[in-house]
This record gives C-alpha cells, structure tokens and sequence, in this order.
C-alpha cells in the first residue's frame, strides 16, 4: 500500500508564507541598514511580534534551516513572548551586546541553549541568567561559564531542572561545589535539579577532589536522575563503601561526612548505612562494580557496562526492574556468554 503523503498544517503553511514575505522584503532591508547590527537594534519590532511564543519559535526553526537568520534580523526576534532560544546555529556571531538584548527583552524564557558561544563574556552570562528566572533548561557547552556564573544560578534560577556546562575551561571540580551548596546561608540548592553535565570539567591539583565534588553533588541533589561524567560510576562506588572520612572539601564548605549526615536526615526511609540515589541512567560501569552501583543506583532505566568476566552478570543486572537500554563492551568475550542476560532482560528491553 503506498504511503499518504504528508499535508502540512495551516499553520505551518503560514509560517512558510512570512518566511517567503520576510526574504524577498525584510533580508534586503537587513542587508541595506547596517544600523540594525548597532545597540538600539533591539528597540526595533519585526513584523511577526504579535505572534505566539511557540509560533516565533518554529519561525526561528525555519529560518535556520533556510539558512535565512543574520545577526541583525535575529534581533528581531527576542521578544517577551518568547520561551525557549537556541542560539548554537549562530554561536560565533553572539557576543556581550545581543547577551545584553536577551536580558532585556526575554525575561520569560524557560529554556535558553547557548553552546559554543564561546564569545560571551562571564560578567555577560552572570548578567543574563540573574534575570531569567524561569529557566528549567540552560546549557552553556563551551562557553566563558565559571564559578561566579555557577552562584549567579544557584540564587536567580531556583526551577532549573536541566543545567548542561561540559567543556567549559573555567571550571575546576570544586566550582560545582558553589552550584549546590550557599556557603554564606549554610544551605543546600538546586534541589529541583533533575539533570546536570560536567564533562570536561579539568581536574584540580588533587585527581581525587572531582570523585570527592561528584559525591558531594550526588548527595546533595534528591531530584538528580542523571550526573554526565566520566568519574560517576566511581563517585557511585564511594557513596557505597562510604569512604568519607579522608576526604578533603573546599574550606566554607561541608565535609562528606556532614553531607551524607544531611542526606539521612532528609530521608528517612534510607537507611543510614545504605544510601539509594535517584540515577536512571550511568555509563562507563565494570562488571566488577555492578553490586555496588545497583544497591546505590536501583531505579536505573539505562546502563553502559564494561565487560571483563561475564559471570553472574545476568544476576546483578536482574536487580534493575525496570532496565530499558544496555549497553555492553564486551571486547575480546564471547557474546554467547551473554545469552542468559538477553534471556532474562529480553522482554523489558526496548
């Protein structure tokens, strides 16, 4: 049977319809005013400022596929209606002044993506987010983000569920201390924090102080379901032997003793000897450690295993109900090893 083709929407057919209108009009007058890549550009309205947030975002989708959008017309589009931005198709044509644009004129973003923008200056970026409230959704991959940036969050955007900051060079372990922790209050943020993604950040003088930073963090955050590092499962193993009392915080900060005493006493059911993190997805863990990261990590929906000795392993991954996706590098093994676990797993496996 031949497959239906496909009918757009009225509304997509419209938003086509002010593409074409903006490229035979506004590009040319863009093109013309070179006043519009000056600072008042953004008292300046474009045609479509009447239009619904969501709609203005599918027209900027539009424009980026055309590859239609200039620094000057792209100021047309920040206006207050707008809730979410995706500013990496243009990374290296966003700086201080359109940073500066956005805060004025987009106070009510929940989800603003400025990967790669790596000529916004920090004092820029403590600027924006100190205005953005609403935020549930911000990454900031390889950009000037750094530690004031880190506190600028933990006190302006009290939603966040999402905060993406890999590869960001300013960053040490012990800045993702200032994220989670108020050292002037004394008090634990970020709680609604559901995913965070430091990959890349560089190591401190002490190789163990990003182990020691990700435990911390991992206690710290109740709601965290998910912790994007290559030192997670490691961090995992600490919080299970519980090796705490070697270990060496930032001064102003908690030890790890005196978080994971904070954890206990926010949650009861948990037995102080045992504690059970909320993780649904780890990667990069040995079969060797399985044990221990699924007594810490029992609500896992995703997991990466390094295959050195199959043996059992169909037992320790049973422990993972409601498992969905496994990934195994089984280099060098003999994949009819893992017929148990496939037997086992099969079904729940998507």
């Amino acid at each position: 049977m031949p497959k239906r083709k496909s009918v757009p929407s009225l509304e997509k057919l419209c938003l086509e319809n002010v593409v074409k209108n903006m490229e035979r009009l506004w590009l040319k007058h863009c093109a013309m005013d070179g006043s519009l890549d000056r600072d008042h550009s953004h008292d300046m309205k474009g045609p479509f400022s009447i239009l619904a947030g969501s709609l203005l975002h599918e027209l900027l989708n539009i424009m980026r596929k055309r590859k239609l959008m200039s620094p000057a017309l792209l100021h047309l589009f920040f206006l207050p209606q707008l809730k979410e931005l995706n500013l990496r198709p243009w990374s290296q044509q966003i700086g201080g002044t359109i940073a500066h644009i956005i805060s004025v004129r987009c106070k009510n973003l929940t989800s603003l993506i400025l990967n790669c923008c790596d000529q916004i200056p920090a004092d820029a970026l403590v600027g924006l987010v100190k205005v953005l409230p609403r935020l549930t959704t911000l990454k900031l991959v390889a950009t000037q983000f750094n530690t004031e940036v880190l506190s600028t969050i933990r006190t302006s955007c009290l939603g966040l569920n999402e905060l993406d900051i890999a590869h960001c060079k300013s960053l040490t372990p012990d800045s993702l201390l200032h994220l989670v922790y108020d050292p002037i209050t004394g008090s634990y943020c970020c709680q609604s924090l559901e995913g965070l993604t430091t990959e890349g950040v560089m190591l401190g003088p002490n190789h163990l102080s990003l182990l020691w930073v990700l435990a911390f963090v991992l206690l710290a955050l109740p709601s965290l379901k998910y912790l994007g590092n290559q030192a997670t499962e490691q961090a995992v193993r600490l919080i299970h032997d519980q090796q705490f009392s070697h270990t060496q915080m930032l001064v102003g900060f908690p030890s790890l003793e005196e978080v994971a005493r904070y954890r206990a006493s926010t949650h009861p059911h948990e037995e102080r000897s045992r504690f059970t993190l909320g993780l649904k997805q780890v990667c990069g863990v040995l079969d060797s450690s399985l044990p221990k990261v699924g007594a810490v990590c029992p609500h896992l929906l995703e997991v990466s295993v390094i295959l050195r000795n199959s043996h059992g392993l169909d037992q320790h991954l049973l422990s993972w109900h409601n498992l969905v996706h496994l990934s195994i590098d089984g280099m060098g093994k003999d994949l009819r090893e893992l017929f148990p676990v496939i037997t086992c797993l099969g079904t729940q496996l998507k």
